[in-house]
């Protein structure tokens, strides 16, 4: 499915009073071609902080695993100097883009409880961890929660999970026009090099000045925080208030846009499971562009052929692929092996480029295995198959391992190009994939099983791969990670204020602009 970003933009900040409220309903298209990881759903919002800043005094710790496992115990072990500091009236510290600090910093900006959210050094949202998972404590699951759960982040805030595991498409961007000249620029490390970020929890403050640009912009970012009052704290509510300075004798034109991808389901990338939705509602102190997604109804039409299983790697062998590299070793992994991170695939056999194998007795542990390479996660390779023509409307399989996204995935290739592309969920836990090949029936494919990531949750496994004209009716979206709804809103809204529910893949900001 597309991606369906939304943004707004104004010229002036005047109230705009609407006597009949109107609501504007648009549907997502359903667009076919080749869907990669944030092709079908998009939009979202929340936080939590956790990140030591380069030179700050050690004031805890240090920390070890406790008995469940968690990095940070209940006792944090603060010493007496640090907390004696807390009384003492200080000189609120400013962290600047010119002394490379701003890639540090993530500020808690989401509601209590509401997952994590950070608000970073210049400005941007990052660490979406706000999505409903199937993640389980069961051990018979076979799966760990996530390191972001268990402190991770606290201990390395630069090296988990490549700082994202599922970033969502999010930012600002200002035009200013004076003396007939335009400039555009993202308010962000990207458009601006003079930027300062002040902490004052539960506010962020972050400064962007720029010799060439007549103005000054400031951003406050917060989330409710009222102590002692936690169901007014715990809203999933992040706000983000920008004030426009004039430094300039001249008159200056400002836009200001502000864009959030629907990021509802966001490892779903089928047009078959269901769509994504963003509606506009207009109320008079707010504009707010509504995200949801939506399941489809079950297809019928024409009588199924007969399903074909491609590969079960039950043979114990690669007779129908072409191995390179180290990672996946000789044959495939026998599901009794034991050290092996997957569950859930069926039979005998798998495909995992955890290669354990290659350790020769190696040990392959270690004490934070969040923050530290775990040996059999850095052997890269691939699996190629053999050409095939596609035949069913569909192909199925199991997959798990790291989320890289075309670092470690299973892709369709036709030509040279790759068309369909699934990646794992950090999780070892086999999950039912499908691709929807209906497109290219009659064409010559192949398979390619790829592990080209050394670090964190480095290896991809692939199970049952299997060719059929059923869409898979146990994919249900209401059951899927992110299933629910986001919302986006400006408040106030000028009467030169718009929206614009369906923004192109990569658009710039003066083309988001324009769309306006």
């Amino acid at each position: 499915m597309k991606r369906n970003n939304i943004s707004s933009k104004f010229k002036e900040n005047k109230p705009i009073q609407c006597d009949n409220p109107t609501t504007e309903d648009e549907s997502a298209q359903v667009l076919k071609g080749p869907w990669h990881r944030r092709d079908f759903m998009k939009m979202a919002a929340m936080g939590v902080s956790a990140i030591t800043l380069p030179k700050m005094p050690v004031f805890a710790g240090p920390f070890w695993l406790d008995n469940n496992g968690h990095l940070i115990p209940e006792d944090k072990k603060l010493s007496a100097e640090w907390i004696q500091s807390l009384y003492e009236r200080g000189k609120p510290e400013v962290y600047t883009a010119d002394k490379n600090q701003l890639k540090y910093i993530g500020m808690p900006v989401g509601g209590i409880g509401c997952g994590q959210l950070y608000l970073g050094g210049d400005g941007s949202l990052w660490l979406w961890h706000i999505f409903k998972t199937v993640y389980s404590r069961e051990k018979d699951h076979g799966q760990k929660l996530s390191a972001m759960t268990l402190g991770g982040h606290y201990a390395y805030p630069d090296k988990v999970f490549d700082r994202e595991t599922r970033p969502v498409e999010q930012g600002a961007a200002i035009r200013v026009t004076a003396n007939g000249k335009r400039q555009t620029r993202k308010l962000n490390a990207d458009g601006f090099s003079d930027i300062a970020f002040r902490g004052e929890y539960p506010i962020g403050h972050v400064t962007y000045k720029d010799n060439a640009l007549p103005v000054e912009i400031r951003l406050e970012a917060f989330s409710p925080f009222i102590p002692g009052q936690l169901d007014k704290s715990a809203l999933p509510v992040t706000i983000m208030r920008y004030s426009i300075k004039n430094t300039s004798s001249i008159p200056t034109e400002i836009e200001i846009a502000g864009w959030l991808e629907n990021a509802t389901c966001p490892y779903v990338n089928s047009s078959k499971v269901g769509l994504r939705r963003n509606t506009l509602i207009r109320e008079q102190d707010r504009m707010t562009v509504f995200s949801t997604s939506e399941a489809l109804h079950t297809e019928g039409g024409k009588a199924p052929m007969e399903d074909v299983i491609f590969e079960d790697f039950e043979t114990g062998s690669y007779k129908k692929w072409k191995a390179k590299g180290t990672s996946f070793g000789k044959t495939p992994v026998a599901t009794a092996t034991a050290g092996l991170p997957e569950k859930g695939s069926q039979g005998g056999y798998y495909v995992s480029s955890y290669n354990i194998r290659a350790l020769k007795g190696k040990p392959n542990n270690s004490t934070y295995p969040w923050g530290k390479i775990t040996p059999a996660d850095g052997y890269t390779g691939t699996l190629t198959s053999k050409v095939f023509t596609i035949s069913h409307d569909y192909i199925t399989f199991l997959i798990a391992g790291g989320y890289h996204p075309g670092k470690t995935a299973l892709n369709l290739i036709i030509g040279d190009k790759t068309v369909r592309t699934q990646t794992g969920r950090h999780s070892g836990k086999m999950a039912a994939h499908f691709f929807d090949v209906s497109d290219f029936k009659g064409k010559k494919a192949r398979l390619e099983i790829v592990d080209n990531h050394r670090g964190i949750w480095g290896s991809i496994a692939v199970d049952h791969i299997v060719f059929t004209d059923k869409r898979p009716t146990d994919i249900k979206l209401d059951e899927r990670e992110g299933y629910g709804s986001m919302a986006w809103s400006l408040y106030r809204p000028g009467d030169k204020s718009q929206a614009a529910l369906h923004l192109k893949e990569g658009a710039s900001p003066d083309e988001i602009l324009d769309a306006l």
